[in-house]
């Protein structure tokens, strides 16, 4: 019995994870509609571990829940794009302050070598991709918090977010501007300036905000 609930279990995430990453590569569009008994027909097994691989989504927030009329995969619009970034500015101008105020007074060597470490392979991963660079960055400096739940928020935040980023945002005038933020928001952790860190970090988001609102239209 314990076999089967394990095998159902990994059925169950492999449809998730085959289905999160068509939906984050665009291969299944914004606003489309997901039909359990279409994609189990496409998968060759049974339309329950779809169905529970659809309401994993759901909870990430990447799929909708339409009731009678079904499943859709997220579609953002700039209402969408607003609160999402709302959000970022909340946990992640407060989240660089606590790093500051924090993490580099409790143990200013061990983090002053993490923010090092985040700056290199930031500036290495900008020339693989700028999107999994400004991610790398970003999630890096959450994670310094230590706190778990924040983690799990701002991974569904992120998740969402991929739905409508577009490679227009990997344009190279985005991509300096990007790299001159992340820098000059590290260089004030290390100077352990907590106020230019917030506000820097502020800027770069909203400065997100607009060209998401570009790229959407």
């Amino acid at each position: 019995m314990r076999e089967m609930v394990l095998k159902t279990d990994m059925l169950n995430m492999q449809v998730y994870n085959l289905l999160k990453k068509e939906i984050l590569q665009h291969r299944i569009p914004q606003g489309e509609r997901l039909v359990d008994s279409q994609l189990a027909d496409r998968f060759g097994i049974s339309r329950t571990p779809v169905r529970d691989a659809i309401f994993m989504l759901v909870r990430e927030g990447l799929v909708e829940n339409k009731g009678k009329r079904g499943f859709y995969v997220l579609e953002v619009g700039a209402r969408d794009i607003d609160e999402l970034y709302d959000i970022r500015v909340i946990l992640e101008t407060q989240g660089v302050r606590q790093v500051v105020e924090k993490c580099m007074k409790a143990d200013p060597d061990g983090c002053r070598e993490k923010i090092l470490e985040i700056r290199k392979n930031t500036n290495e991963y900008v020339g693989e991709d700028c999107i999994k660079a400004d991610e790398y960055f970003h999630d890096s400096l959450i994670r310094l918090l230590g706190n778990r739940r924040i983690d799990r928020i701002f991974a569904d935040i992120r998740n969402q977010m991929r739905v409508f980023l577009q490679m227009t945002s990997q344009i190279d005038e985005r991509v300096q501007n990007g790299v001159w933020y992340h820098n000059q928001i590290l260089d004030a952790v290390l100077a352990m300036d907590a106020d230019r860190a917030e506000q820097l970090m502020r800027d770069h988001i909203e400065k997100g905000r607009r060209e998401a609102h570009e790229d959407a239209l």
